[in-house]
């Protein structure tokens, strides 16, 4: 066995060992725990890449806090950046998925997420994570990228729904399946993992939304409406779906000040209208029904925690809503 072929198995045992931390201890992956858990993995690759006999110090077993048969490396001998790493995908043959933690989040491959794209930056998009690979640079975190399968419209389009004329606008929820051809994106791209339910074959995927969960609905919608178009002009919604056994029954959330300022820019917080404010003047009523035939007004989920907070001396139940995925028109920044 090659001197590279060893690292690459032994980087993937490391990786492995990471997961298992992670999944049974729910650790938390520092900048710390990587080096620790890498460093032996560094001292072999790099002999085999930079030939340098400086690369080795002595050795550091029986220090305080450092693996046995740990190795010290030269700092000066090492490059600026160390080649990309390229982690197997998930497949029925490797059961074990590649984990890892970015920004508070667990990635996995095999998991679905929504993600940012278009014009307007918005979460209309969904993914499937097929690979991991990520770079390793001297005294910095590694730089992790995805691999993913774009999610399509699948094909027919329900009869009993009606579609976009215009094919380039994103669909929010629907029947969909995963494309052949991987993009590569990073972590701050994705915005919430979904859990689809799958077709009798596994080869469809359908993204539907259910009781309890937050969108953003298009107050205009129609079925003419283009990828050009004004949205933010056309107004938005913020709506708590409260039963989806037949049509989707749904509840206005209106915005909330009270903000600690240390929070303000990161969430933004909702509660549900009540029908004693009902505002004619706006044509909106705090329940409505929409039809599963307009499911397309369903722009993008957003991700809300319940919370009970004291405001104005008051304690209200309310929605912390994450503040990104949250169009301008609703933002009120």
């Amino acid at each position: 066995m090659s001197l590279l072929r060893f690292c690459l198995i032994t980087l993937t045992k490391l990786v492995y060992l990471l997961h298992s931390c992670i999944k049974q201890k729910g650790m938390q992956v520092s900048s710390f725990e990587w080096e620790l858990l890498l460093q032996t993995y560094f001292a072999f690759y790099l002999t085999d890449c930079i030939d340098s006999p400086t690369v080795f110090l002595p050795s550091l077993t029986g220090i305080e806090g450092v693996p046995k048969d740990a190795y010290e490396l030269d700092q000066d001998a090492l490059p600026e950046t160390i080649e990309e790493i390229m982690m197997p995908s998930i497949s029925e043959t490797q059961p074990k998925a590649i984990y890892f933690a970015s920004e508070g989040k667990v990635f996995q491959t095999g998991q679905f997420w929504s993600f940012y794209s278009g014009d307007d930056e918005l979460p209309r998009y969904y993914c499937k994570i097929q690979k991991v690979s990520f770079t390793l640079v001297l005294n910095r975190e590694p730089s992790f990228k995805l691999h993913i399968s774009r999610l399509k419209k699948a094909i027919p389009f329900p009869e009993d729904v009606i579609d976009w004329k215009e094919g380039k606008m994103p669909r929010g929820c629907g029947t969909y399946y995963p494309r052949t051809v991987l993009e590569t994106i990073t972590p701050s791209e994705l915005s919430q993992q979904v859990m689809p339910q799958a077709s009798m074959d596994g080869k469809e995927y359908i993204i539907l939304p259910k009781i309890g969960e937050v969108w953003i609905t298009y107050r205009s919608w129609s079925a003419d409406i283009e990828v050009g178009d004004d949205l933010d002009g056309l107004g938005y919604d913020i709506v708590e779906v409260l039963d989806d056994t037949l049509d989707y029954k749904v509840v206005l959330l209106e915005r909330q000040s009270g903000n600690k300022e240390d929070d303000e820019f990161e969430y933004k917080w909702f509660r549900a209208v009540t029908k004693s404010e009902y505002n004619e003047q706006r044509g909106l009523v705090p329940m409505f029904t929409i039809p599963k035939s307009e499911r397309l007004r369903f722009s993008h989920k957003v991700h809300a925690s319940r919370i009970t907070r004291e405001i104005h001396g008051e304690l209200k139940g309310l929605l912390k809503v994450d503040s990104r995925p949250l169009p301008f028109f609703l933002s009120g920044d």
